[in-house]
């Protein structure tokens, strides 16, 4: 997913609190990688990444998701469209709480082979 953003010059300075996820590693001030701590038959990685352009910046948020098994195959592909949608409100929300404007997107991007 793709989504690009008007972010003032200071930035946000609101911390992530979510207990699902924890913290694998942050490259300040750019990259943020979150490691999936639910119960499911899955490892799971969500990776955000800031690019400043002129103007605006670019969100770009990239999942990860290693099923195991059948039940991880089949419970990633019951929820396939779903977590389309999940991730499309969640970058709305980034932007919402940051309290900055959308200028393009969210908008899928073709999966990495």
């Amino acid at each position: 997913m793709v989504l690009l953003i008007n972010i003032p010059v200071n930035g946000c300075n609101n911390k992530l609190s979510d207990h699902f996820w924890r913290v694998s590693i942050i490259d300040r001030p750019d990259r943020l990688v979150l490691e999936s701590q639910m119960k499911a038959p899955s490892n799971a990685l969500m990776e955000f990444q800031l690019t400043p352009e002129t103007g605006h910046t670019k969100i770009l948020l990239q999942s990860v998701f290693v099923p195991r098994g059948l039940l991880g195959m089949t419970y990633w592909h019951s929820l396939y469209s779903a977590h389309k949608w999940v991730f499309k409100d969640m970058l709305r929300g980034i932007a919402r709480h940051s309290g900055v404007r959308i200028i393009i997107g969210p908008e899928m991007i073709k999966a990495i082979d």
